[in-house]
């Protein structure tokens, strides 16, 4: 008797059915529904741990510092002296930890979601290890409010949000960015 080859699972990526990623993966660690969203963490077999919001990449392991670094350290060293900063977003704790690096800086994380900050601090622990940081300041609240209502100015604000759909929605729009200025 021949013994069959057992395939492998694929986790499909559909954004909007313009774009279907496969990424074959061996379990899934994390699969939860928050009021906001279904959040997803599976192993993968190239990428490392792999965070999915919605059925939709945020991050994975193998290549998240490339996201993280791009936007944190750009805006930062843009700045003559930047010492307090805010992040609207981030659930995954990368940017934080980009952020964090830079001398004399303190952060304030404004993330919605708290199923996302959970699930990273258990799975992608090397991305999320900036929620022990005592410079962080974390608050799970929305961040459009937060920002309408904030009154003290930041030097810097990085908006690390998902795609323009589900709660990152408000944060692409004009209404948002007038609040933010």
């Amino acid at each position: 008797m021949k013994h069959k080859k057992s395939q492998p699972k694929i986790f499909l990526e559909d954004h909007k059915n313009i774009l279907k990623t496969g990424f074959p993966y061996k379990k899934k660690l994390f699969d939860k529904n928050s009021k906001y969203q279904n959040v997803k963490i599976i192993e993968t077999k190239g990428f490392g741990n792999m965070l999915i919001n919605d059925n939709i990449v945020m991050t994975c392991e193998r290549d998240e510092f490339v996201y993280h670094e791009m936007i944190s350290h750009v805006p930062l060293f843009s700045h003559p002296q930047p010492k307090d900063v805010l992040i609207i977003g981030g659930g995954d704790g990368g940017t934080a930890r980009e952020a964090l690096k830079h001398k004399n800086i303190t952060c304030v994380m404004v993330e919605i979601d708290s199923l996302v900050i959970t699930a990273c601090k258990k799975y992608l622990k090397t991305t999320a290890r900036s929620f022990e940081n005592p410079k962080l300041k974390l608050k799970v609240e929305d961040g459009a409010k937060f920002i309408k209502k904030h009154k003290s100015a930041f030097d810097v604000i990085i908006i690390d949000s998902s795609d323009p759909v589900g709660p990152s929605s408000v944060l692409f729009g004009e209404a948002f960015y007038k609040d933010v200025y």
